[in-house]
């Protein structure tokens, strides 16, 4: 599963270079760099190596950080151009999904994780519930104001949910398994992992998007 996963952050991000996208979302694709070393230091030395524990002690902090950066470039110009007036119900979804972090203190004990690893594990789970309901609550507010996002960013923002979601269930789950679950943890978080890549990979499309947020929509409405 470590393979697959090296091979679809790979692939996602020739797909966003091929779809012109790389200027587009840069912060996400930056972010993705991040898994990929990780899934390629996992993959060359395995799972349980040193230098693997040593990488995800520096670089798991900075990922769970870099959810809210990539979700604000996703988000931004969406919310300046067209959501405005209802940018309080954007502060009620931040302030609602910032229960999430309740994951980040829940079941602080673990069989599998252990030290500066568990700490680490109850941030990320925290911050991806977080980011998965703040990215639910967006979508519902966009809906209801009939706004028509890009295909892309909708994509996106689906499957990385998807991925978020799946990741704080597994997190979450490290705290009741026995010692010897960290398989099934391993490979419950690479699953969601390569599910999101190969949606993105297969759903992802050229587009006349473009980082000005005056001409962000510019792709979903091009009659206007």
């Amino acid at each position: 599963m470590q393979f697959l996963s090296l091979l679809g952050c790979a692939a996602v991000l020739l797909r966003l270079s091929t779809a012109k996208l790389l200027r587009v979302y840069p912060v996400f694709a930056a972010y993705l760099l991040l898994p990929l070393i990780l899934e390629f230091i996992a993959v060359a030395y395995g799972i349980c190596s040193p230098k693997l524990c040593v990488a995800y002690s520096v670089l798991e902090p900075l990922r769970a950080l870099g959810f809210a950066c990539a979700i604000a470039e996703l988000v931004f110009a969406v919310i300046r151009n067209h959501l405005q007036a209802r940018e309080w119900r954007i502060s009620v979804i931040a302030g609602f999904a910032s229960v999430g972090l309740v994951f980040a203190f829940i079941a602080p004990h673990s069989d599998i994780f252990h030290g500066l690893i568990q700490d680490i594990v109850r941030l990320e789970r925290g911050i991806a519930f977080s980011s998965a309901v703040f990215i639910l609550g967006f979508l519902g507010v966009a809906t209801r104001a009939a706004i028509t996002l890009p295909r892309n960013l909708n994509v996106l923002l689906a499957f990385w949910c998807l991925w978020l979601l799946g990741d704080a269930v597994m997190l979450t789950a490290a705290s009741f398994l026995p010692a010897g679950g960290s398989v099934i943890v391993n490979d419950g978080l690479a699953l969601f992992e390569v599910g999101s890549y190969v949606g993105w990979i297969l759903m992802l499309r050229k587009s006349s998007e473009t980082r000005d947020p005056d001409a962000f929509l510019l792709a979903a409405n091009p009659a206007s």
